[in-house]
């Protein structure tokens, strides 16, 4: 099965033509440990970090066999400035992997490209982190807000 990686920048959708062959989900929780003399070592949990989500592939060149022009017709050089712009701007995008019921909200963190063969193909790396809404409790109603 060949997922489909769609980056969602609003209503514009960037399909990666060559999806990546891995994916990383990194998920953390903050965690505090005291030793107390009378009592030994206590571990307190607090709540979870944002996750990050990494992974690698290429913009293939227009003469590629993996040029797919319905799923992305832009050519590899103006595929690297719509990432870069996307990061400059800090644009909120959504991460889908319908395959794998993956879907984020998110900003990109790191993006790193490549330039190592001579077919004109630019290979990536890119971390997205999760964005999520803070939650504040209002102390007139004691409800949580968004």
């Amino acid at each position: 099965m060949k997922p489909t990686f769609i980056l969602l920048n609003q209503n514009y959708p960037f399909v990666l033509s060559v999806p990546p062959v891995n994916m990383r989900i990194e998920s953390q929780q903050k965690t505090i440990s005291l030793n107390l003399i009378d009592f030994g070592e206590v571990v307190k949990m607090g709540e979870r970090n944002c996750d990050r989500i990494s992974f690698s592939s290429f913009f293939p060149n227009v003469n590629s066999p993996f040029y797919k022009v319905l799923l992305n017709p832009l050519p590899p050089v103006s595929c690297v400035q719509e990432m870069k712009q996307w990061k400059a701007t800090k644009a909120k995008i959504r991460l889908l992997v319908p395959e794998f019921n993956i879907s984020y909200d998110c900003y990109i963190e790191s993006f790193n490209t490549s330039y190592e063969e001579r077919t004109g193909d630019i290979q990536f790396e890119m971390t997205l982190c999760e964005h999520r809404s803070p939650k504040i409790l209002d102390d007139k109603l004691g409800i949580w807000l968004r």
